[in-house]
């Protein structure tokens, strides 16, 4: 057994995030729906897989990084401009890719398809003359369909019907 670790690097929509404090987290949950009977009261027999929720969660040190800006409000060009209600974040989001900055760290690479800013999370900037700008950002990641996945290069589709979905492709070295 061997301790895994390596630094990566980090694009959204092709531009560098720069930086990190402490790296890249990937959180997942999955999500199911109880089966109950009444003749077990309201203790499970079964669960019915409902979904999962998938985040990358990281903490940026370099404010400037050409994709920040974008990253951190995805919603429009201009700072401060919020889209009509009921636009799809879906569609607005963007591939998130991470690198291996050494060689035999695994995966090699972490692509996530579609990658935005997560919906409720308090994302918070600091302005201070005394402190570092460290950006804390949470992303959420969509699935695609896995049915158009050939050759490792996912054709991106919302899931629908009886696919299969997909959150994120890794490669080895």
């Amino acid at each position: 057994m061997a301790v895994i670790q390596g630094a990566y690097s980090a694009t959204w929509n092709g531009l560098s995030l720069g930086q990190t404090v402490s790296g890249y987290e990937m959180g997942y949950s999955n999500q199911a729906r109880p089966v109950n009977f009444d003749s077990v009261g309201e203790t499970p027999v079964d669960m019915l897989f409902s979904g999962a929720i998938v985040t990358v969660d990281m903490l940026l040190a370099e404010f400037d990084a050409a994709a920040v800006a974008t990253l951190s409000w995805p919603w429009d060009p201009v700072r401060g401009v919020i889209p009509i209600a009921g636009t799809s974040l879906w569609q607005l989001a963007k591939p998130l890719v991470l690198t291996g900055c050494i060689e035999n760290v695994n995966p090699a690479t972490v692509t996530y398809p579609k990658a935005i800013l997560a919906p409720a999370y308090n994302t918070r900037v600091l302005f201070s003359g005394t402190q570092p700008r460290y950006l804390p950002i949470q992303m959420y990641i969509f699935p695609i369909s896995e049915t158009n996945f050939s050759d490792g290069s996912p054709t991106i589709t919302l899931p629908s019907g009886c696919s299969k979905s997909l959150f994120f492709v890794e490669t080895t070295w």
